[in-house]
């Protein structure tokens, strides 16, 4: 990583109209953005058990999406971008605090992958699995490493909503 600015420092460039993103770098930004729907839909097609409602998914999903995305966005879009701001960008900056944020949970994401290959939570009688019988699988298999993930959750929704801010272009938060 080649970060040289931190959150609080992007944020004040942004809220203090010093940093007007470029068009690359809102493209950047979307660019992201589509990472992690893709990675959604991925995600979804492998058949892991739904969360409790509509919008809730469990661990095993989430951290699969966060593993998706770090790969994606280190295969695909840093490389370009840095090519692009050869001289650094806050929003490059934003993505790799990204992915910075993302490196401790991605061992825990291959630990559930791995289990859940292996055979997974065993399902009720009759039934399917679901989070009933994965959330008490996956508490089992992560042990202290949900602490990680509550704190990677936590930290990336605070990065996310300044990068989410550039691309809609709502910074008066």
């Amino acid at each position: 990583m080649t970060t040289t600015r931190d959150l609080r420092e992007i944020e004040r460039l942004l809220t203090g109209m010093e940093w007007v993103p470029t068009r690359d770098e809102f493209k950047l930004g979307c660019d992201f953005i589509d990472a992690e729907y893709d990675a959604v839909t991925v995600a979804a097609a492998r058949g892991y058990p739904r969360g409790r409602g509509r919008w809730e998914v469990t661990t095993l999903e989430y951290l699969t999406v966060v593993s998706l995305v770090v790969e994606r966005v280190e295969r695909e879009l840093l490389p370009a971008a840095r090519a692009r701001f050869p001289g650094g960008s806050p929003m490059v900056d934003l993505v790799e605090l990204m992915l910075a944020a993302a490196v401790p949970v991605l061992p825990y994401a291959r630990q559930l992958q791995e289990a859940w290959a292996a055979g997974g939570p065993e399902a009720r009688r009759g039934e399917t699995a679901d989070y009933r019988d994965t959330q008490p699988w996956e508490d089992a298999l992560l042990g202290d490493g949900q602490e990680v993930v509550s704190l990677y959750a936590r930290t990336v929704s605070v990065i996310r909503s300044v990068l989410v801010a550039v691309v809609t272009g709502d910074i008066t938060h």
